[in-house]
C-alpha cells in the first residue's frame, strides 16, 4: 500500500506516516525515512503480539476472579420450561462423605426459596417439578501459616449441583451446572473450636450456593 503525501522536512527527525500493510491488520505507525520497511513490519507484528498477550492475560484474570467468587461461565446451565410456579425440594444427595452436609444444603435451599418468594414450595404430589441437588466434593486447604509453620487459616471448598426433574417421568428439565463456593476459617490448636468454625464455614458455602441456584432458576421463568 502506498504512503500518504510527502514527508515534512522541517521535523527534527524526518518521519513519514505510512499505513501498515494488510498483514499488520491496517495498524498505522510512524516510520523514520532511514528505517527499513522490514524493521517497521516487525515492529508492527510485535505490537500485535503484545496486544494479544495483554488481552489473553486479562481474560484469564477475569475467569479466575469469577471462579473465586463461586460464579460459573454462561452456557453451562439449561433453562426451565416457562410457566412453572411451584417445586418440591428433595433432600440433597451427599456424595462427599461429609456427615450432615446434606441437611445443611437442603435447609439452605428451603430458606432461600421461602425468603425469595418467586417460586412456591409445595408437597411433592402438587409440585410441577422436583428440585434435587447433589454435593459433589469438599476440599480443605491451608492458606496461611504461623511462624512455626502451622496452618492458622484454612479454606474449605464445596462443589454442588442443583437440578429439576419432571414428576413421575424423572426427566431432567433444568440443571444449574457445578457450583463451587469457598469460605475461610481460622485454625488453632483447639480442635473443638476448629470443628465449630469449619461447620459454620460449610453452612455459609451452602447458603451462597443455594442463592446462586435460585437466581439461575428463577431467572429462567
Amino acid at each position: 500500500m502506498m504512503g500518504y503525501g510527502n514527508c515534512n522536512s522541517t521535523l527534527s527527525r524526518e518521519m513519514c506516516l505510512r499505513p501498515a500493510s494488510a498483514e499488520n491488520l491496517a495498524i498505522f505507525s510512524w516510520t523514520p525515512l532511514n528505517q527499513s520497511p522490514q524493521f517497521a513490519h516487525g515492529a508492527g507484528l510485535a505490537k500485535i503480539y503484545s496486544m494479544k498477550i495483554r488481552v489473553n492475560f486479562a481474560a484469564i484474570l477475569f475467569a479466575l476472579a469469577l471462579a473465586s467468587c463461586g460464579y460459573r461461565l454462561a452456557g453451562t446451565e439449561t433453562h426451565p420450561p416457562a410457566g412453572m410456579e411451584s417445586v418440591f425440594i428433595d433432600i440433597a444427595d451427599n456424595r462427599t462423605g461429609e456427615s450432615g452436609l446434606e441437611q445443611d444444603f437442603t435447609q439452605a435451599l428451603v430458606l432461600a426459596f421461602k425468603s425469595d418468594g418467586r417460586i412456591k414450595l409445595t408437597d411433592k404430589k402438587d409440585a410441577q417439578a422436583v428440585l434435587k441437588s447433589e454435593l459433589i466434593d469438599v476440599l480443605d486447604q491451608p492458606v496461611a501459616f504461623d511462624r512455626f509453620g502451622r496452618a492458622n487459616l484454612v479454606q474449605v471448598t464445596v462443589s454442588s449441583r442443583v437440578y429439576l426433574l419432571r414428576p413421575g417421568a424423572g426427566e431432567k428439565i433444568w440443571d444449574s451446572g457445578i457450583i463451587t463456593e469457598t469460605e475461610q476459617y481460622p485454625a488453632s490448636d483447639d480442635f473443638l473450636a476448629n470443628d465449630a468454625l469449619r461447620g459454620q464455614a460449610l453452612v455459609q458455602t451452602c447458603r451462597r450456593a443455594a442463592a446462586i441456584a435460585l437466581d439461575q432458576l428463577a431467572g429462567g421463568f
